[in-house]
C-alpha cells in the first residue's frame, strides 16, 4: 500500500474489508496476534496496576488520543485517494510507534520511582529501628553500669564487715579486682553514639578485631539520631564486615575518629581489608549477594547530603578509609 502504484491495492484492501474467506484469515490472523501480545505483556499489567492517578490518567489521555487520531487514520486510509491512503499508512504506524514508546517510558519511570520509593520507606524504618535499639542499648548499659557501680560499693562494703586475711575476704578482693577491670564505656555525651561505639566494640572483641575509638564532640549534636545511626553504625558495619573477611587475626582493625570542625560533624572509620573494594575505578559495590544489601552505602550517602555534607571512600595501603561530613546547624 505505501508503494504501489496501482488501483489494485483499491482492490486489495476492498477483499480485506469485504465479508468472506480473505476479511475471515485477516481477522483470524489480526485477533490472535492481539491475545499473543495481551499474554506476552500480561507481567506489565500488573505495574500498570500499581500506579497513582496521574500516570493513570496520563495513559487514559494516551489511549484515548489514539483511538480518536486511529479512526481519522482509518477514514482516510478508505478515501479514493492512493496519496492520502499511503500518508495516512504512514503516520498510522508512526502514531502507533509513538505511543508504544510513550507507553513503555512512562512504565519504565514509574517502575523506577517505585522502587527508589520501597528503598527510601525501607532505609528510614531501618534507620528508625536501629535508631530505637541503640537508644534501648544506651539505657540498658547505663542501668548495668549503675548495678556495677552499686555492686562494687556493697562488695567493699562487705570487705571492711570481714575479718583480716580470711577466705571470705580473700574472695571479695578477688570479686573487687574483677570488677576494677571492667571496660570503660564511650562516655561522648551523644546518647545514640555512646550505645552505637560500645556495642561494635563488643562485637569487634567476638570477631577478634582491634577496635579503637577516639571521641571530641566539645559543641551540642544538632543531627537527628537516627540520621547519625544510619551513618556511623553503616559505617562500622561495613569495616567490620571487611576484617571478618581477613584470615590472619593480627591484621583486623577498626579505628573510629569523630570530631567537630566549625560547623561540621565528621565520622571518620579506617579498617583494614582484604583486597580493594573498589571496581571499574571510583565505583564501590557491595560484595553481598543477598537481596537489600548495598543499601547501606546509598543510606549513608543519602543521609549526608541532607545535611549538606559529604561521603568520601579511600583505599590506601590495604586499608579502607571512609569519612563522611554532616553540617551540624539548627
Amino acid at each position: 500500500m505505501i508503494i504501489g502504484q496501482s488501483q489494485d491495492i483499491f482492490h486489495g484492501f476492498e477483499l480485506m474489508m469485504k465479508t468472506g474467506t480473505i476479511r475471515t484469515i485477516y481477522t483470524v490472523i489480526n485477533k490472535a496476534l492481539q491475545v499473543s501480545l495481551f499474554f506476552l505483556l500480561g507481567a506489565q499489567y500488573e505495574k500498570i496496576r500499581q500506579f497513582d492517578k496521574r500516570y493513570l490518567g496520563i495513559l487514559f489521555g494516551i489511549t484515548t488520543s489514539c483511538y480518536i487520531i486511529m479512526s481519522i487514520l482509518l477514514s482516510l486510509i478508505m478515501t479514493d485517494s492512493l496519496f492520502v491512503m499511503q500518508i495516512a499508512i504512514v503516520v498510522s504506524w508512526i502514531f502507533i510507534m509513538s505511543c508504544l514508546v510513550a507507553i513503555i517510558t512512562i512504565i519504565s519511570i514509574h517502575s523506577k520511582y517505585i522502587k527508589k520509593e520501597q528503598e527510601t520507606v525501607m532505609i528510614s524504618l531501618t534507620n528508625e529501628l536501629m535508631e530505637r535499639n541503640y537508644q534501648q542499648l544506651h539505657k540498658n548499659q547505663r542501668l548495668i553500669a549503675k548495678q556495677v557501680h552499686d555492686f562494687t560499693n556493697h562488695l567493699k562494703t562487705l570487705k571492711g564487715m570481714l575479718d583480716k586475711d580470711t577466705e571470705a575476704e580473700q574472695y571479695v578482693c578477688k570479686l573487687l579486682a574483677i570488677t576494677y577491670r571492667e571496660s570503660k564505656l564511650c562516655h561522648s555525651g551523644c546518647d545514640v553514639i555512646d550505645a552505637i561505639i560500645n556495642c561494635k566494640v563488643s562485637e569487634a572483641t567476638a570477631g577478634h578485631i582491634a577496635f579503637t575509638y577516639k571521641v571530641q564532640l566539645p559543641e551540642p549534636i544538632h543531627i537527628s539520631s537516627v540520621d547519625i545511626c544510619a551513618v556511623l553504625s553503616n559505617q562500622i558495619d561495613n569495616a567490620l564486615e571487611a576484617c571478618a573477611n581477613i584470615p590472619n587475626q593480627q591484621e583486623r582493625f577498626v579505628q573510629v575518629t569523630l570530631w567537630q570542625k566549625e560547623t561540621f560533624l565528621f565520622f571518620k572509620v579506617i579498617n583494614s581489608v582484604l583486597v580493594n573494594p573498589f571496581i571499574a575505578g571510583n565505583t564501590l559495590i557491595s560484595k553481598k549477594k543477598e537481596s537489600g544489601h548495598g543499601l547501606g552505602l546509598i543510606n549513608i550517602r543519602d543521609t549526608v547530603e541532607k545535611y549538606n555534607g559529604t561521603l568520601d571512600n579511600q583505599f590506601s595501603g590495604n586499608q579502607f578509609i571512609s569519612i563522611a561530613m554532616m553540617q551540624n546547624t539548627l
